[in-house]
């Protein structure tokens, strides 16, 4: 049976390989949406540009996507293994 803590990092591992997908097919959809201009004209800290380095947003969508499937992993494992992911 599944325990709200195991829901949650499922949860959390799907939206990061959401977020590994839309960096991958569309990355200024991330780094140009409302909400990070308004985080970035609060903070004063500059908004990257998606197209000036490619590379990049595919590194960041790799490591994102496996960070999403070890949630997902660690879900599916059972309660033994999500203590050590929080």
């Amino acid at each position: 049976s599944r325990t709200t803590m195991t829901s949650i990092i499922a949860v959390k591992g799907y939206a990061d390989l959401l977020v590994a997908v839309l960096l991958t097919a569309n990355p200024s959809a991330i780094y140009n949406n409302p909400i990070t201009c308004a985080v970035g004209s609060y903070n004063g800290l500059h908004i990257s540009d998606a197209a000036a380095a490619p590379g990049f947003n595919q590194a960041i969508a790799c490591m994102t996507a496996a960070v999403g499937v070890g949630h997902i992993v660690a879900a599916r494992s059972g309660p033994a293994v999500t203590p050590s992911i929080f």
